[in-house]
């Protein structure tokens, strides 16, 4: 009986709903009569599932996003950097009233020596030559190996091969599909036609070239069977191996298979195959090349790098040298490659023809350990059982026990300079022994020179001393063939030669000897020539003492009057043979002495040389000479005459100068005083001299643009500058003003230019007594200004990267707080095992951070964000990261509603009521089936079907 005639509501409702086939489940119809019903019924059945799955899915978004936000970001670095433009406060300017450099000529005469030709004071030096050598090249003692140490010099580093390349497979062709069969001069008219790829495996892995033979005659599109006709033929490789052979019936056209060895197909066209007619096509074998680049876990395996046999390399680590080297699941054979080389363990990785070598940083003749691979790498990229080629130890390298030559040395001690050496046999190498050397302050630098196979010593500083080495208890100086007596003695100049260890001061004790009464000490074992005439300019006794190279002398000179040397103890000053005693200077010339004075009042002319009365010519005019006159009063005579000279006396040089006003010669003679052979001008030559003078480095006086420039005082801003024409010149005044507190001022030689200016900012007030200014062009008075300013430079230095992951992070973490509460107080092994799923397939995505909790009443997520974020920084294409986790999340959503158990909510036309909690009996037994029977009773006969219908709806709180 129909479902609803139990209501007793007729058939006319069975349009209403139907049953789901295979489920417990009824299906109201849309826009039936119960439809309302149905509806209302499931809408309070599906309301709390949705309301769960909406919270979800809205987390599950949000942690989407929160990663779809991720993105680095290189900004340029800036360096700011200030800069200031002067105060063009109160800028005055002017012009130099001469710019171009010229020249004047002028006559001289001079006297040709000194007056006092004895005058060059107090000098003690050596009676004779010393006898040092101070020109011999100076060097370094040095102790070598006395024979050839026989040590083994060629090192080389250990290196290890992936024992095959990575993917040993081959991919072939063949150069023709079609084929035509002959045997010497005759042919088959049918001919075959070769289509697909070679797959070269197996019988076929060695084929290099196929040759189809037929084994029997046949006629291919002949009656009686359509065209059909027996065909049997074989293919043989190039070696005559039997790679297929067929036998059976078919048309012209049809494909035979030959098999997945070859992995090609064969048709005929129509027409004659001859028994034994033979042909032959070539295959062209190309290797195949892993892809260094491609990532291991890559979606499309096409991608992935191709090993042999399709090996999968994943997450997990292996041991270099007992170095952990980590594998991600999407990295490289390159990005691996470079972890080992970034790792410390030693060696150095790379990658050619299919192949990874690894080669140690040194020489070693130590196995390179491959060990502990839980990734997969090591059998991939067949390295598993790579067998490791050995380098090899120089003996220097090596340690001294290991050693042919030091094999016998003892764990103890030895000497270099009387500086002890420690040796530990065990753990001592050669190269260690000789830093320890270096480092001791031994006073020698050794090193093992392979080319002679020796070790050398040699000093660190220039020396005639032996290498003494003694006191050895670890036999290393024997085997190192080092001996004291084998030193080659360096050099040293004598004048730095400790005194005792040169010839020539030998005999000098240690002691002293006074200069101007300062003692100066003597220690022969410690001093040196070069010591103790430093020892003499620094004891303050008024002398300077030197060595002069070229005479081989030691010398004592002084400005005063006497130099005294006595008390020697240390026979030094008889070793340097400086007599002992006191010299005394010889007086200078006195240009105001009279010449008829006496004793220290004479004006200290050459000996035998004196002036009496007389008179001499300058030019043809006559200078009169008295007794009583001086050198300078004569020379007063001569500029005030109407020689046209001027005459002066220079005290520094004891030279006496006729200079005339034009380029005519000066002319002296007839002189019967002597004066002027006194002064040493008789018989002197005159000359014409040139002086060039420039318009910034000459005295204003000397400038006849400047004629109206008197002494007088320059004042700005209330600091005074004294003007003297005879002294003042353009760049000294410039240097003055800017000698002045706040005032600055230039000139511009090529222009002649001249800015005063004030550099605080403020005014600038200028007076003048002395002209020079209106000279300038520059007026007197007050000037105001304004003051300068900063700016601030900005240049770009550089760049950096960064990226917005912690905030990534942080959003993300949040997503997980909403997902867990949608996900709260629900546990099962489906969720726990969806959720697992979905962080590993995040990690191979290369976003770590997120792990799986379970506390037995709910499971749900946590977020390590420090994790995270070093993640999301070393992630290498951030771009595309959304796009990269599409499937992931949605593989989360599927997943979580299978193990929660939602449904789909139905389409808008059709809605669904489970069974599962209403059993047909309860159905019958619901107040609705009451409702339906109660409202068929009260109705007449007549009434429609579609009349009891909207009744029960409206019973139900439907709408009619």
């Amino acid at each position: 009986m129909p479902m609803f005639e139990l209501f007793g509501v007729g058939k006319a409702w069975e349009g209403a709903f139907r049953r789901d086939p295979g489920a417990d489940r009824l299906t109201a119809v849309a826009d039936s009569p119960i439809s309302a019903v149905a509806l209302k019924m499931s809408s309070a059945s599906l309301e709390t599932s949705d309301k769960a799955r909406s919270r979800f899915q809205a987390a599950s978004d949000a942690l989407r996003g929160a990663f779809g936000l991720f993105a680095r970001e290189t900004k340029p670095v800036y360096t700011a950097t200030s800069s200031s433009t002067r105060s063009a406060a109160a800028l005055v300017d002017g012009v130099s009233a001469r710019v171009d450099p010229f020249e004047v000529h002028y006559g001289v005469l001079q006297s040709s020596d000194e007056v006092n030709s004895l005058q060059g004071g107090i000098t003690r030096q050596s009676q004779t030559a010393i006898g040092l050598d101070v020109t011999s090249p100076e060097a370094a003692s040095r102790l070598s190996s006395n024979g050839n140490l026989g040590l083994d010099v060629v090192g080389a580093v250990s290196t290890k091969i992936s024992r095959a390349e990575m993917n040993t497979a081959t991919s072939g062709t063949h150069d023709s599909s079609s084929l035509t069969f002959g045997l010497g001069a005759n042919t088959s008219s049918s001919t075959g036609t070769l289509s697909g790829t070679f797959t070269g495996v197996g019988k076929a892995d060695d084929a290099t070239a196929l040759t189809v033979k037929l084994k029997r005659n046949a006629t291919l599109g002949g009656l009686p069977l359509l065209g059909a006709a027996d065909v049997e033929f074989e293919v043989k490789d190039q070696t005559g191996e039997l790679v297929f052979s067929f036998h059976g019936t078919i048309k012209p056209g049809d494909q035979v298979y030959l098999g997945d060895d070859i992995g090609l197909s064969i048709s005929f066209s129509a027409g004659d195959l001859k028994k034994d007619h033979t042909s032959t096509v070539t295959i062209t074998r190309t290797p195949i090349s892993v892809d260094a680049n491609a990532k291991f876990n890559n979606a499309n395996p096409a991608l992935r790098p191709q090993f042999d046999n399709n090996a999968q390399v994943t997450s997990g680590s292996f041991k270099v040298n007992g170095t952990t080297i980590d594998v991600y699941a999407d990295d490289s054979i390159n990005s691996v490659i470079s972890r080992i080389n970034s790792s410390g363990a030693g060696v150095s990785a790379s990658l050619s023809g299919d192949k990874i070598t690894l080669v140690t940083n040194s020489n070693s003749d130590q196995d390179v350990q491959l060990t502990n691979d839980t990734s997969n790498f090591l059998k991939a990229t067949r390295l598993d059982g790579a067998s490791t080629v050995k380098g090899n130890f120089r003996d220097d390298e090596r340690l001294l026990k290991d050693t042919s030559r030091f094999g016998t040395v003892q764990s103890g001690s030895f000497q270099i300079n009387g500086v002890t050496i420690s040796i530990d046999k065990d753990t001592d190498t050669l190269d260690t022994v000789l830093a320890r050397i270096n480092s001791s302050g031994a006073g020698v630098t050794a090193s093992f020179d392979s080319s002679t196979n020796k070790i050398d010593f040699v000093g660190t500083a220039n020396s005639e001393d032996l290498i003494a080495v003694s006191n050895d208890t670890t036999g290393f100086l024997a085997k190192a063939n080092l001996s004291t007596i084998n030193t080659v003695r360096g050099n040293i100049r004598d004048d730095r030669q400790i005194l005792s260890k040169t010839t020539q001061f030998a005999s000098v004790t240690t002691g002293s000897f006074t200069l101007n009464g300062v003692s100066i000490s003597v220690n022969k074992d410690t001093d040196t020539l070069a010591s103790i005439i430093d020892r003499v300019n620094n004891a303050g006794a008024g002398v300077t003492a030197s060595y002069d190279a070229a005479t081989d002398k030691l010398v004592f000179t002084r400005s005063g009057d006497l130099i005294t040397l006595q008390n020697d103890t240390s026979g030094f000053l008889a070793a340097a043979k400086v007599a002992t005693g006191t010299t005394t200077a010889i007086h200078e010339a006195n240009p105001d002495a009279a010449f008829n004075g006496t004793g220290a009042n004479a004006p200290m002319f050459d000996a035998g040389v004196s002036v009496d009365q007389g008179s001499f010519t300058v030019n043809g005019v006559s200078i009169s000479v008295k007794k009583d006159d001086s050198i300078n009063s004569v020379l007063a005579k001569i500029t005030a005459s109407a020689a046209g000279v001027t005459a002066t006396y220079d005290s520094a040089t004891e030279l006496v100068t006729l200079t005339s006003s034009s380029s005519s010669p000066i002319t002296v003679g007839g002189d019967t005083s002597g004066f002027l052979a006194a002064v040493k001008l008789a018989g002197a030559a005159s000359s014409v001299s040139t002086v060039g003078y420039s318009s910034f480095t000459t005295a204003i006086g000397d400038l006849p643009e400047y004629s109206g420039v008197t002494a007088g005082t320059l004042t700005i801003n209330g600091q005074a500058i004294a003007i003297d024409p005879a002294t003042t010149t353009i760049n000294g005044l410039v240097d003055a003003i800017n000698g002045l507190a706040g005032l600055a001022a230039s000139v511009n030689q090529d222009s002649g230019g001249i800015n005063i200016w004030s550099e605080s900012g403020g005014s600038l007030t200028l007076a003048d007594t002395s002209g020079v200014l209106a000279t300038l062009g520059i007026s007197a008075g007050t000037y105001v200004g304004s003051s300068g300013r900063s700016s601030s430079i900005t240049i770009r230095t550089g760049s950096s990267t960064t990226s917005n992951s912690i905030d990534v992070a942080g959003k993300a973490s949040a997503a997980v707080t909403g997902l867990n509460e949608a996900l709260g107080g629900f546990a099962s092994e489906e969720l726990e095992e969806a959720l697992d799923t979905f962080v590993g397939l995040l990690r191979d995505h290369g976003i770590r951070g997120l792990q799986v909790s379970d506390d037995g009443d709910e499971v749900g997520l946590s977020v390590s964000e420090e994790e995270l974020v070093n993640a999301l920084n070393a992630l290498n294409d951030d771009a595309d990261l959304a796009r990269a986790l599409a499937s992931t999340f949605e593989r989360l959503s599927a997943d979580v509603a299978a193990a929660a158990g939602w449904d789909t909510p139905a389409p808008a036309a059709v809605q669904t009521l489970s069974l599962a909690d209403m059993s047909r009996a309860q159905l019958a037994a619901d107040q609705t089936a009451t409702s339906l029977l109660f409202l068929r009773s009260t109705l007449q006969p007549q009434e429609s079907a579609e009349t009891t219908q909207k009744a029960a709806m409206k019973a139900y709180g439907g709408t009619p």
